[in-house]
């Protein structure tokens, strides 16, 4: 009798997760997290390893000030308190905090089920009115969920149940060779992916929901080496950047995407070579697009880095340096920086160098100098993506 009952409420319990994470299910009784009357509740699930989570904190509790009475703001993590409670105090960002924390947490998160974060759960009148990303956590669309109108925040869903193995078109003759042209299609994740069709002696390359330049570039690289092809080493003809690399910063990703990815799939005989179908289908993308995409050389600003003429400077690291290697910092220099110039390395070998912190560019360029290398700022030719419109 005993397991009975427990395999009842186990089965209550998993259909009442599951209810919960519908736009429109009611929220449950949790001591923590009371709705403000006439306001709203948002939970924010983070992790002190999420960047974006960490960095967002100001911009929350800011938040939280502007509205008292009206909003409350919830974070929520996994991690132990001990673990969080130590970052906090150590780190700029969360060290300010005033907003409720909660840890140790497995009760909501097992409600609301996800896999990235951040995670956020918008809740009024004690129901769900949205799950988002955190980009969607500013003052506008509080403002709109407060008066009672609802924006179209579209629902974040780490559970896709999209089927990536059928092709994107149906009605075509399965039979031929053919390729599509898509926008963002809903209920799916970005994915690039690639079928092999033994009866039809073909390969089917797919992309899902990729923005137009990471679709050129994902064929591109299968035919030659790339460097980091971050967004300043990109060039834009007559074409709107907006178009490429998301320009308004409050607008949130999921909105850009929704408006600018495309989805792609190509089948191609399978006697081609994976360089010869990638040509083909950048050749596609460029006819189905009318644009003209490709790699050139181009003289564009640059960070390059060299060895210095003067001697190494002997210095005594403390525990705010750590060793790594040069090739291996630059390049993290280079993706963690998107607006900065392209990082051109010049120098002989893959040296070990100290590195730490830094806040600005004379920071960068003492960490450089201590290590007896120099970092200028100057014009370069060096591989570019340059986005035209066709001919």
């Amino acid at each position: 009798m005993k397991n009975k009952t427990a395999l009842v409420i186990g089965l209550l319990l998993c259909s009442w997760m599951l209810k919960a994470q519908d736009i429109g299910s009611t929220l449950p009784s949790f001591r923590e997290l009371s709705t403000p009357e006439n306001g709203l509740l948002i939970i924010d699930f983070f992790a002190t390893t999420c960047s974006n989570c960490i960095a967002a904190i100001p911009k929350l509790n800011k938040l939280q000030q502007q509205y008292p009475d009206r909003l409350k703001i919830v974070l929520v993590s996994e991690e132990s308190k001990e673990r969080v409670s130590t970052f906090f105090a150590r780190n700029e960002f969360a060290k300010g905090n005033r907003l409720p924390l909660i840890t140790d947490d497995t009760t909501l998160s097992g409600y609301f089920k996800h896999q990235t974060l951040p995670h956020v759960v918008w809740v009024k009148e004690n129901r769900v009115v949205a799950i988002t990303d955190g980009e969607f956590i500013q003052q506008s669309y509080i403002q709109d969920v407060l008066e009672g109108n609802i924006p179209a925040m579209p629902v974040k869903n780490d559970y896709p149940a999209f089927d990536y193995s059928k092709p994107l078109n149906i009605n075509l003759d399965q039979q031929a060779n053919y390729s599509v042209l898509q926008g963002y299609r809903e209920g799916a994740s970005l994915k690039y992916g690639r079928d092999s069709m033994t009866s039809q002696r073909s390969i089917r390359e797919y992309m899902i929901n990729v923005p137009v330049t990471a679709a050129f570039l994902y064929a591109q690289m299968a035919t030659r080496k790339l460097p980091y092809m971050k967004q300043t080493r990109m060039i834009f003809e007559n074409v709107p950047k907006e178009r490429f690399i998301r320009q308004q910063k409050d607008l949130p990703m999921a909105l850009w995407e929704r408006k600018y990815a495309i989805s792609y799939e190509s089948v191609l005989p399978d006697s081609l070579s994976e360089q010869e179908r990638m040509k083909v289908i950048m050749a596609d993308l460029n006819l189905k697009l009318g644009l003209h995409m490709r790699i050139e050389n181009r003289s564009i600003p640059c960070w390059v880095v060299d060895s210095a003429v003067t001697p190494v400077i002997a210095f005594s690291p403390d525990s705010t340096w750590s060793k790594t290697r040069l090739s291996d910092f630059l390049f993290q220099l280079d993706i963690s920086s998107p607006d900065s110039p392209p990082v051109i390395n010049k120098v002989d070998g893959d040296k070990q160098v100290w590195v730490r912190k830094w806040k600005d560019l004379e920071g960068l360029k003492e960490i450089m100098r201590l290590n007896g290398l120099r970092l200028t700022e100057t014009d370069e030719v060096t591989e570019v993506l340059v986005i035209g419109k066709a001919n």
